[in-house]
């Protein structure tokens, strides 16, 4: 009996392939007659397709089997690596379904020309979102905003012990840089440890 191959491929641990495979089975509905088998990838579509699960179902489809993908930026995220692996696929005489558009691609000049154009279309789609994402931060930095996680308050700071002396050199009136110099920190190390104080980390 034939096989049917559900491709499902996320970028990490974090994600889930749930809402992939529920269309990639309701797809599989178009194949009745065929055996299905499931093969999920985490990882990256930067990698080639050769590193990931669809070398798997290359090995082991036979003639007449099916693949059904999501979507064509499933296969890999460069128009080169997804036209390198369906012409791969096609030499092998495998069906590929990509579900969420509904076409089947075969060996002729339409699916040749309509697995090229999303394949480009998917990519350069890629690259606007990475400008966009690029833009907000730079913008968000100019504002004065943190980019990323936020930093825990470090539990210890070296100049923890010293607290007492210098408080009361601040209390003296004693620059911050002949303090600076007398305890043989910089600036910043200072800063830290009045920052630390204000925010009532240390206590």
């Amino acid at each position: 009996m034939k096989t049917c191959y559900l491709y499902a491929r996320i970028s990490t641990n974090e994600q889930d392939t749930g809402a992939q495979l529920l269309g990639l089975h309701n797809a599989g509905k178009r194949y009745p007659d065929h055996n299905k088998k499931i093969v999920e990838d985490i990882g990256s579509g930067s990698v080639p397709w050769r590193e990931r699960g669809l070398a798997r179902i290359l090995h082991d489809a036979a003639l007449g089997d099916v693949l059904i993908v999501p979507e064509i930026s499933r296969i890999g995220r460069s128009t080169a690596d997804v036209l390198d692996f369906i012409a791969h696929a096609l030499d092998a005489q495998i069906i590929i379904h990509v579900e969420k558009s509904g076409h089947t691609i075969g060996d002729d000049i339409q699916s040749k020309i309509f697995t090229t154009v999303m394949a480009l279309a998917a990519e350069i789609e890629r690259e606007f979102l990475r400008a966009r994402t690029r833009e907000g931060m730079a913008q968000a930095r100019a504002n004065g905003k943190q980019i990323g996680r936020p930093r825990k308050p470090m539990a210890i700071h070296h100049l923890d012990e010293y607290r007492t002396q210098i408080a009361e050199l601040l209390a003296k009136e004693i620059p911050k840089a002949s303090i600076c110099k007398l305890l043989d920190i910089s600036k910043r190390e200072l800063q830290t440890h009045q920052n630390r104080i204000e925010k009532g980390i240390l206590k």
